[in-house]
């Protein structure tokens, strides 16, 4: 009779998660010896959240209290975005351009407007962003991504493994873009 009344108490047990950078194709840009700038990187508020957002319809969502993002959704999405356009320009990508003694030639502002899917289906990333000259307010350049992606696997790791990818594909497109305009910078 104890036994049975200890296991009553007991809680689920918490599972955290964490993303991870993803391997992209490097792009050609005239950035060397300078640095690029990421932020502000905005979110949808119901994706402020710890909590793992899985979309169970249309029009509906779902948050598991148990399947947590390890240190907040916002700042793995920041992280592996600033390691992923890093790789892919090989140049820094710094969040807070005070922090770094290199030159920030541009400063990209991400604003995200939907990143959910779930296990076993579809992930969708809806993300708009700006570059700007560092130190002016002359916008540069400003785009629209979305990128859709199979969820390979029923769990909870595919949908964490999907989110991988599509911060990748979100460096891509900002990539391509700072190689078209490190291009412009080198044009007689």
């Amino acid at each position: 009779m104890l036994l049975g009344l200890a296991c009553l108490g007991r809680s689920p047990t918490t599972h955290h998660y964490r993303m991870n950078l993803f391997a992209g194709a490097a792009v050609e840009t005239s950035l060397g010896g300078r640095a690029v700038g990421l932020g502000p990187v905005s979110f949808p508020r119901h994706l402020e959240r710890p909590q793992i957002v899985t979309r169970t319809g249309v029009s509906s969502l779902s948050f598991d209290a148990n399947q947590r993002w390890a240190g907040g959704f916002e700042s793995n999405v920041v992280r592996v975005l600033a390691g992923d356009l890093a790789l892919r320009i090989g140049v820094p990508v710094v969040i807070d351009p005070a922090s770094t003694p290199l030159p920030v030639i541009y400063q990209v502002a991400v604003a995200i407007e939907e990143f959910e899917g779930r296990p076993g289906g579809e992930l969708v990333l809806r993300a708009r962003f700006v570059v700007r000259e560092r130190g002016g307010e002359k916008r540069v350049w400003s785009d629209a991504v979305t990128v859709r992606l199979p969820v390979e696997g029923s769990d909870l790791g595919s949908l964490v493994s999907a989110h991988d990818a599509a911060v990748g594909g979100l460096a891509d497109a900002i990539a391509l873009r700072l190689a078209d305009l490190g291009q412009s910078d080198r044009a007689p």
